[in-house]
């Protein structure tokens, strides 16, 4: 019964297929493609102070995430590849950025390899864009472990200088003791 029905009316259902086909081609033809760029980020941790357990995937990812994407670090990049122009004379520079934002993707993938990725209508700029954010990321993320180690090192000599300080002041104690008795002295 449906196949006879069909066979019947199969002038209005051809139409419909062609149809379908004409505005799906067109629809592909003149829809501009969009274009995503990824790279993987590695992350390496440096000598560790203080052992680390649990959720220091998920700190360490936030942190880098709002390192990337702090309007600091993306507005110089917006300007120099000259990124969503015509938002940025339109609505100015701080919804290029938001706009900007909602292009960029970052997730973490393990606990020490992170995507960024980009995506936009030219593959030349996409690609541009990735590897100027990883580069970005990257130089502030050197620029903060040189900084934290520096800080690192000023409280280590400060202590070194306290702990030897004390020291002293204990071997003088020692040796006032041991010249008020000397019968506690160690034969050397």
């Amino acid at each position: 019964l449906i196949i006879k029905r069909a066979i019947l009316n199969w002038k209005p259902s051809a139409v419909l297929v062609a149809v379908g086909l004409i505005a799906g081609v067109t629809f592909a033809v003149l829809r501009k493609p969009s274009y995503k760029s990824e790279t993987l980020v590695i992350y390496r941790q440096g000598v560790r102070l203080t052992e680390e357990r649990g959720g220091t995937s998920l700190t360490l990812g936030t942190r880098l995430s709002e390192m990337l994407l702090a309007r600091s670090r993306l507005e110089p990049i917006l300007v120099e590849l000259d990124l969503y122009a015509e938002t940025r004379q339109k609505q100015g520079d701080i919804q290029a950025v938001e706009d900007f934002r909602k292009d960029i993707t970052f997730k973490a993938r393990s606990t020490d390899t992170f995507a960024i990725s980009y995506k936009g209508k030219d593959p030349e700029t996409v690609k541009k864009v990735t590897e100027r954010l990883s580069a970005s990321l990257i130089e502030e993320n050197q620029r903060l472990r040189v900084e934290q180690s520096k800080v690192q090192r000023e409280f280590l000599e400060t202590e070194k200088k306290n702990a030897e300080g004390l020291l002293k002041e204990k071997e003088k104690g020692l040796a006032t003791f041991l010249s008020n008795h000397p019968e506690f002295a160690l034969d050397q």
